[in-house]
């Protein structure tokens, strides 16, 4: 089978930003192996087959993606952006008494629980194997899907490598991701009427439907 190489970087850097442990092919053949059963069934199943396996497989093999990559990079982004509010400060904290990079990560690390911490540990773990902390650093990027919090990872290594004072570029790095935060939840709250009117309207029609179908019978 030839895969169009945009297609593999694609969802190689999916994968990453998702952090799930499966291969770009690997995933590329799963989600052709799932458009072709669904394809079948929806073949095999329906009077009007010829319709409606096309049709569902369409759908399926758009919304694969969607559900099982973008989705978890989306809920794993904010996740990560909430960790670096509670993992910076502390760092900073530490790295002012520190005064080294590497240490203050890993007293970090130590004293933070959290996914961005756990990354961080892995970052400690590969240089403590060999590996540059410019090295690991930009490793632990490629997993980031969030653009703040690799500016934040930028910082630390241009800290790391010119001796640069990083307290006033991460601080403006955490500004912004509180002011998303508090973005998203003023749109969430103007979502939930709209959510509420949609569910409103869609159990009135099953409503509808359960009488028509009860008074035809």
């Amino acid at each position: 089978m030839i895969i169009n190489n945009k297609l593999y970087k694609r969802i190689e850097k999916k994968l990453n930003y998702a952090n799930l442990k499966i291969k770009p092919m690997a995933f590329i053949y799963l989600r052709l192996l799932v458009v072709l059963i669904i394809f079948a069934l929806g073949l095999v199943t329906s009077k009007y087959g010829y319709i409606v396996g096309p049709l569902c497989a369409i759908i399926v093999y758009a919304l694969f993606e969607y559900v099982v990559l973008d989705k978890n990079i989306i809920e794993r982004m904010e996740k990560l952006e909430k960790d670096a509010l509670e993992f910076f400060p502390i760092f900073l904290m530490i790295f002012k008494n520190v005064k080294n990079v590497k240490n203050a990560i890993e007293k970090c690390s130590e004293i933070v629980d959290n996914d961005l911490s756990l990354e961080f540990d892995e970052v400690i773990k590969d240089v403590n194997l060999g590996k540059s902390l410019d090295e690991s650093l930009l490793n632990m990027s490629k997993k980031i899907p969030s653009i703040m919090v690799n500016n934040i990872i930028t910082d630390l290594t241009e800290s790391n490598r010119l001796g640069n004072n990083i307290s006033e570029s991460i601080n403006l790095q955490l500004d912004l991701i509180k002011e998303k935060i508090r973005k998203d939840y003023l749109t969430d709250l103007r979502i939930v009427p709209f959510r509420i009117a949609i569910m409103f309207i869609i159990f009135v029609l099953l409503l509808l439907g359960v009488i028509v179908v009860f008074s035809i019978i």
